[in-house]
């Protein structure tokens, strides 16, 4: 197969089949746009209007792929469907993304909680400085361990966190990297760039920044250019979702961080 460029349209020849796109759609950050001809979007990535982490795909149908895969389409001779895996969705937006790690972040600091728990029981020496002091020191170890395996392992296994799954958004990879060490990686690359190992205000400033790179279509610092969280979810599971984390918080996670801190 080759590709010829033909005045407002994109034109693949097979043997003995030819197929013409004639429009593309584009989205980033949980939205979608287009269709768009494909001079509309040739002009869109040769003056950089067209983010670095949007998907294309074919108007209306098929998976979408990122658009750097498809500026280099448009710009040499190559087949489409681009080589590598495609994507059932456009990159989630920043807040569907934060409700979702907030969630993972929850049940993290719950199994946190109890193992600071069992932890103080095991080496309570009826000192309540000390007990105070070692609360501390198995919270500040528990908890990063905790969440990195958690995540990584309920994302190995089933593809997503709880967290993921409520909000309706999934990590997806162009080389279909799935197994236990891709997520760790990825999981420490969150813990140190994205959420800048915990440490109070220089995790603050790290959000801030991932959500203004998300907010503007490009990716989240730790993922490069071949890893992407996938997901459009509604309204509706959105405020079911954070209906859910507020009862888990107020239920389930607080009271237990209050057992904890009046022991």
């Amino acid at each position: 197969m080759f590709v010829r460029y033909l005045p407002g349209e994109l034109t693949l020849f097979h043997v003995g089949q030819v197929s013409v796109l004639t429009s593309w759609d584009y989205g980033f950050a949980g939205r979608c746009f287009g269709p768009v001809s494909t001079e509309e979007l040739r002009a869109l990535i040769t003056q950089s209007s067209l983010p670095r982490a949007a998907f294309v795909r074919q108007a209306g149908a098929g998976l979408w792929y990122p658009g750097n895969v498809v500026a280099e389409l448009l710009d040499e001779e190559a087949d489409w469907p681009p080589a590598g895996a495609g994507f059932r969705d456009i990159p989630a937006g920043p807040w569907a993304r934060f409700w979702a790690r907030s969630l993972d972040m929850m049940i993290a600091t719950l199994a946190c909680t109890l193992t600071a728990m069992v932890g103080t029981s095991l080496f309570n020496d009826g000192e309540a400085a000390g007990l105070v002091a070692r609360s501390m020191v198995f919270s500040a170890i528990a908890y990063p361990l905790t969440a990195v395996v958690i995540n990584v392992l309920s994302q190995a296994l089933s593809g997503g966190t709880i967290g993921k799954a409520i909000f309706g958004i999934t990590v997806g990879n162009r080389d279909r990297q799935r197994d236990v060490a891709f997520f760790f990686r990825r999981e420490l690359f969150v813990w140190l760039a994205g959420n800048a190992a915990y440490i109070p205000l220089a995790a603050f400033i790290a959000n801030i920044l991932q959500y203004l790179r998300l907010r503007k279509g490009e990716n989240a610092s730790y993922d490069g250019n071949s890893t992407f969280v996938i997901g459009r979810p509604s309204r509706v599971r959105i405020i079911a979702g954070c209906l859910v984390m507020a009862t888990f918080a107020s239920k389930v996670v607080f009271p237990l961080l209050f057992r904890l801190a009046t022991r």
